[in-house]
């Protein structure tokens, strides 16, 4: 997660997640510290090296060569994973099966598809239930022009697949060449095209 501090609002942790957090990042989690970071000043350190980040990004110096730039990824940077409460009359929090057991990286089923199905004894019998995919909204990230990338995690946009129209990975440079929304509509025809059952998918990948 871009935002470790959100870990403090873990008020139920598993017990492997006790030792990793305070091992792999004491000035937060290790209470035997005098002065701990609060989550406070946590997000207030972040916030100003986010914004580091993209003035350097913005200020035009990697946009000089032709075979390399930088592009950041607003899934990696804004992306929340969905709350619960661990049990009934908790207080809500991140929801832990979408972690690994280390609590700081991301789990399989948040890059999962984007729809699980519940089977109900009872009508309907079958539910379509959303689940978090992290692993879409990156590979869609690589491909949306800048300034219109998905910055969450939720399962309602299509995969991207590059296309004559749009056939690389989207730099400032290139975003400018055609308008956001003929680029998305390009870029999501072989997906829309494949949910309709017309199956003439083109994506080389």
């Amino acid at each position: 997660m871009a935002d470790i501090s959100k870990m403090l609002n873990l008020y139920e942790k598993p017990a492997p997640c006790l030792f990793t957090h305070a091992y792999g990042c004491p000035c937060l989690f290790d209470n035997k510290l005098a002065s701990p970071i609060s989550q406070r000043k946590a997000q207030h350190l972040l916030n100003a090296y986010l914004r580091g980040l993209k003035g350097l990004v913005r200020s035009g110096r990697y946009d000089t060569k032709d075979d390399f730039t930088v592009v950041l990824l607003d899934t990696l940077v804004e992306g929340d994973l969905p709350m619960h409460r661990p049990r009934p009359g908790a207080r809500r929090q991140v929801n832990v099966s979408y972690l690994a057991p280390d609590c700081f990286h991301l789990a399989q089923k948040s890059h999962a598809k984007g729809m699980r199905l519940l089977l109900l004894f009872r009508f309907p019998p079958l539910i379509k239930k959303p689940t978090y995919t992290v692993a879409r909204a990156l590979w869609n990230n690589l491909l949306e022009p800048v300034g219109h990338k998905t910055n969450h995690f939720r399962p309602n946009k299509p995969f991207l697949c590059p296309t004559e129209e749009s056939p690389y990975l989207a730099t400032a440079y290139n975003s400018n060449e055609r308008s956001p929304e003929v680029a998305m509509q390009s870029l999501a025809r072989d997906y829309i095209e494949l949910m309709k059952g017309q199956g003439r998918v083109t994506c080389p990948l």
